[in-house]
């Protein structure tokens, strides 16, 4: 019950609850830690989701790419979907610059890291490539939660009336759809385009 509730794998719940007091201590100290960076720097913590819109903020063109491969529904990182946002409606302006971008920007935070970034060049050399393995990652990763939710809907699902079989074999058929296009983007990882 507690893993189809919440969404979690039953290995990790399991796992969790046999090392409980173990578990307990290191989300405590996660969360301490967690606040003390927060409070003490005012860091932003990248991960690979807003690592990826950074890589497209500093190459704008491939934008257009990410949009007609992702939405915003695709990213779980909030600071991801903020980028991915500012960059949706600069597109939509039709003003793709890194100037247009920072005017979006309303987290000075973010305007210091997009701009560190921007001028390092970090993201110059093979940046197509960076972003599309990035944009294969992040489509993978919302698919297997989309594939996840299903399963916990699935499960819930009794199946007894009329309506209910029609709702399970609808969600039945989304899955295998997910199943599908997994296994298509499992079997050509972006390294075989290279």
């Amino acid at each position: 019950k507690l893993c189809q509730a919440y969404n979690l794998k039953p290995e990790a719940v399991k796992a969790d609850f046999i090392n409980r007091d173990k578990a307990r201590n290191r989300l405590q100290t996660s969360s301490i830690n967690n606040n003390n960076n927060a409070k003490n720097t005012g860091t932003i913590v990248l991960n690979a989701e807003s690592k990826a819109v950074l890589a497209v903020v500093a190459n704008v063109d491939y934008f257009s790419m990410m949009r007609n491969s992702l939405s915003v529904e695709d990213f779980e990182d909030a600071l991801a979907k903020d980028m991915f946002i500012a960059l949706e409606e600069c597109y939509r302006e039709g003003t793709m610059s890194y100037d247009a971008f920072l005017s979006k920007c309303t987290d000075e935070r973010v305007k210091m890291i997009v701009t560190k970034t921007v001028t390092s060049g970090e993201y110059s050399i093979n940046s197509q490539q960076t972003i599309e393995d990035c944009i294969w990652l992040i489509k993978k990763n919302s698919l297997e939660r989309r594939r996840d939710r299903l399963l916990n809907q699935i499960r819930q699902c009794q199946g007894n009336t009329l309506e209910e079989q029609q709702k399970l074999d609808l969600l039945l058929n989304e899955k295998m759809g997910i199943d599908l296009e997994l296994r298509n983007r499992i079997k050509r990882t972006p390294l075989d385009d290279r």
